[in-house]
């Protein structure tokens, strides 16, 4: 194999990158952001959506290999939230004390989610439905960190419900004419009218359907009267002698259970007719305000829906397709129309999309891929080789089934339970999941496929997405003040196609400009070292960020920094950074004027287990490193201390 040099390569690849850039049709610097997400919506209703596949599927790109990493509801929002997988984030089930609403906010969850973000980005942001199992818990007036606009069901479902409607308590269906969907739609057009030509906005829309109990608007409630439920060969599956235990002992279905899962089946299609409306009028309303050409639209559901397959009457939390396996469409400018892609994305990969696009800071402890560089014309092949998809058995979330983990790839899915059973399926040559080839696969492709679910399995953060294209991984990146000079330094730990980093400076926090550009150091597996020096026009507040750019001009932003130019007239204490952390992380603070200063690190007992400052500092800005070696992975506090200023902030350390 021939090796070029560096430097070689970026002189083939820079001529390449500033004609893509020049001819790449322009992405508005801050797109607004849709999310529609339905409840249980499995793959074969999407035909019966016609407004969804003219608007959004022919307009569009679909992803089929869009993949849920827990096929249950409370497990997989809180991935679309915070970007994680469930053995992450650990709400692994829909109620406590193991999963659902009440373990996603005591673990502090909603501090930080994709709303908080976007928001600290600049975004208006509304979220409109169904938020995570078991929400709102005791307070039915709660209102999560992060959304502006908050319009979520406390109780009751599609015809008789309950809203928080920013803290209000509104009920409805005492009008005959009520109904959830065409409530939420109502609400969010509504939204769009109101921010449209201003800040760029944020909707996560979460309509029921079509969850159980299956009911329509009365507009549409003699629909699909003779409609029966596809019948794959998966269907009521004769031989199921290589199946695991859980599956062999399903009976083969009768006949009134199918005749069941048929008028359930026209009882989902009736729900989504009214979500087939809510997208028309989300689209008409973007139309209308002149907004739709600057909007990205991403249309899927929290999980998929058996209906007879592998003897499975109803529901989810399966490993099989059915229930793991639903397209993710995106619409929005640049974004191919009618094109279907086979790359594999999941549900934590939402989050960091959106971030991507909004510009804003992605935390280190995401697991999941921003998919924007796969929304190009022609997208990449260089793109992660497969998932990880998890289920714990609990009363009332797949009991019946044992627990298991799988990995997902294009071409495979391979399973371990708990039980000690496995299965592996070629899903090219067996789509329907009929032939387990465990006992008769190639050896070395269980090998690979086991080492990469063993991987995967407790992976955290950048570790997860060592199949794909791995990012630049930057572990500080500090400003020192000296006058009118502000000195930029920054590390990598790792480095992976980077081109390098443009250094950007704001007067306000939102309009960035480039001011710099520092090579970087292409593929490194050691520690690098940059630094820049800026000069400022004057006093005042500037903002700094670091804009790292893949060889191929794929993009991720850092932290922004906020660098005070004048002696500070008051303390402060910042988020250390990186945050959360391995070992090492950096903590800035000010103070006014000379004093003594004492810098301490507390766990959650309360007890001391670092003093990193007690001394006298001048006034300024000052930076000290934080060495958590011989420290467990937990919570820490960090205190500053003077005679006349205490404040305390959280870190996390994560090994």
């Amino acid at each position: 194999m021939h090796h070029r040099s560096l430097a070689a390569m970026l002189n083939l690849l820079l001529p390449a990158l500033i004609v893509s850039t020049t001819l790449a049709k322009p992405i508005s610097d801050r797109p607004n952001i849709v999310l529609i997400l339905t409840d249980d919506q499995d793959a074969t209703t999407y035909p019966y959506m016609p407004i969804l596949q003219d608007r959004l599927v022919a307009q569009g790109t679909t992803f089929t290999n869009f993949i849920f990493t827990v096929p249950l509801c409370g497990p997989s929002r809180a991935s679309i939230l915070r970007g994680q997988y469930a053995h992450n984030h650990q709400v692994i089930t829909n109620r406590s004390p193991n999963g659902g609403f009440k373990v996603f906010r005591e673990l502090g969850h909603e501090q930080s989610t994709v709303a908080t973000w976007l928001q600290e980005a600049g975004y208006r942001t509304s979220f409109y439905g169904k938020y995570i199992n078991g929400y709102p818990g005791g307070k039915k007036t709660h209102i999560p960190d992060g959304w502006d606009e908050w319009y979520a069901v406390v109780s009751g479902h599609y015809r008789r419900f309950e809203l928080n409607e920013n803290g209000q308590l509104v009920q409805y269906g005492d009008d005959p004419d009520d109904y959830e969907t065409d409530i939420l739609a109502a609400k969010a057009v509504d939204f769009i009218s109101s921010s449209a030509g201003k800040t760029p906005f944020f909707i996560y829309l979460a309509p029921f359907a079509p969850h159980s109990p299956f009911t329509p608007a009365r507009r549409h409630r003699n629909a699909f009267k003779n409609e029966q439920a596809p019948r794959p060969p998966s269907f009521n599956e004769a031989d199921v002698s290589d199946k695991p235990a859980w599956v062999r002992d399903n009976h083969l279905l009768s006949a009134s259970e199918i005749d069941g899962i048929d008028e359930r089946f026209r009882a989902r299609l009736r729900t989504l007719l009214a979500v087939d409306e809510l997208v028309e009028a989300i689209i008409d309303e973007l139309t209308a305000t002149g907004e739709l050409d600057n909007t990205f639209i991403f249309y899927t559901t929290e999980n998929g829906f058996h209906q007879g397959e592998h003897r499975v009457e109803r529901g989810k939390n399966t490993p099989y397709e059915e229930s793991i396996r639903v397209p993710l469409i995106v619409r929005g400018p640049g974004v191919p129309a009618g094109q279907v892609l086979q790359h594999v994305v999941a549900n934590i990969d939402l989050a960091p999309t959106f971030a991507e696009l909004a510009q804003a800071i992605t935390p280190a402890f995401v697991d999941g891929l921003s998919f924007v560089r796969l929304l190009r014309d022609p997208p990449p092949e260089d793109w992660r080789k497969g998932v990880l998809v998890q289920h714990w058995a609990f009363p009332n979330a797949g009991a019946s089934i044992p627990d298991y983990r799988a990995v997902r790839t294009r071409n495979h899915i391979y399973i371990e339970y708990i039980t000690g059973e496995y299965e592996l399926y070629d899903l090219n040559a067996d789509p329907y999941q009929l032939e387990n080839q465990y006992a008769t696969a190639n050896p070395s492709l269980v090998d690979s496929l086991a080492a990469m679910l063993q991987r995967l399995s407790d992976c955290a953060g950048v570790e997860c997405t060592i199949d794909g294209p791995v990012p630049v991984e930057l572990v500080s990146f500090n400003a020192a003040v000296t006058g009118r000079t502000v000195q930029l330094e920054w590390q990598t730990a790792t480095e992976s196609n980077n081109f390098g980093f443009y250094v950007e400076r704001s007067a306000d926090g939102r309009s960035f400009q480039e001011i710099a550009f520092v090579l970087g150091n292409g593929t490194s597996t050691v520690p690098r070292r940059y630094a820049y020096v800026d000069s400022v026009p004057g006093p005042g507040t500037y903002f700094y960020r670091l804009r790292q750019v893949d060889l191929d001009g794929a993009f991720n932003y850092s932290e922004t920094l906020t660098v005070e130019v004048t002696v500070p007239r008051r303390f402060f204490l910042a988020q250390n950074y990186p945050n959360p952390f391995n070992d090492a992380t950096v903590i800035t603070f000010q103070i006014p004027e000379r004093q003594r200063v004492t810098l301490t690190v507390i766990d959650l007992a309360a007890r001391r287990v670092s003093v990193l400052l007690d001394q006298e500092l001048e006034g300024g800005s000052h930076h000290v490193s934080f060495d958590a070696k011989g420290l467990s992975s937990g919570i820490y506090f960090y205190e500053l201390r003077t005679p006349s200023f205490v404040a305390r902030r959280r870190a996390i350390l994560i090994r």
